[in-house]
């Protein structure tokens, strides 16, 4: 009669159109999320300023405060939260960021976030010499991972302060 590749084709053809109806049911709802994250970031201290003798950068620590609240991203089709700190500052008329913190929230409980005097996981460098004195922008920003759809970000908070004009070194 029919050979077994003809019924595996059968069953299988409505199987997979039910999954791909569903995906772009899912794909579609994501577009509809209303979420109103929120986050207070904010200069704790300046831990050093220093010439890095080996590389001949200038390199800082900054110690921050930063609270969060992501929970109102959450729904039954994200994955995952990656939330990050930059710090962004002007040099030779461009703008430049570099990236100073960040974490991976893999589930709600843990999207409520409050540090006080976070240590950052990079320090902030600058290939020259210029960030003595620089005005500093701390910015918080969010990227959601979705199962399926379309994912979304957003910048949530910000913060900005001046580096000394000159170097320091971290206190003892």
């Amino acid at each position: 009669m029919h050979s077994y590749l003809t019924r595996l084709n059968t069953f299988s053809s409505p199987v997979l159109m039910i999954i791909m109806i569903m995906v772009a049911i899912t794909g579609t709802v994501s577009y509809f999320r209303h979420e109103s994250p929120t986050a207070h970031i904010q200069l704790h201290s300046v831990g050093f300023l220093q010439l890095n003798p080996r590389n001949r950068v200038d390199q800082a620590q900054i110690l921050f405060d930063l609270e969060t609240d992501l929970r109102s991203v959450w729904d039954w089709n994200v994955k995952n939260v990656y939330l990050g700190v930059f710090a962004e500052y002007e040099a030779e008329g461009m703008n430049q960021a570099v990236m100073i913190w960040d974490t991976v929230i893999t589930h709600q409980k843990d999207a409520n976030i409050n540090r006080t005097a976070q240590t950052p996981k990079y320090l902030l460098k600058d290939n020259g010499r210029r960030l003595r004195g620089k005005k500093v922008t701390l910015k918080v920003f969010y990227n959601v991972f979705p199962h399926a759809g379309v994912g979304i970000s957003g910048n949530v908070g910000s913060s900005s302060f001046f580096l000394p004009d000159e170097y320091m070194r971290a206190s003892q």
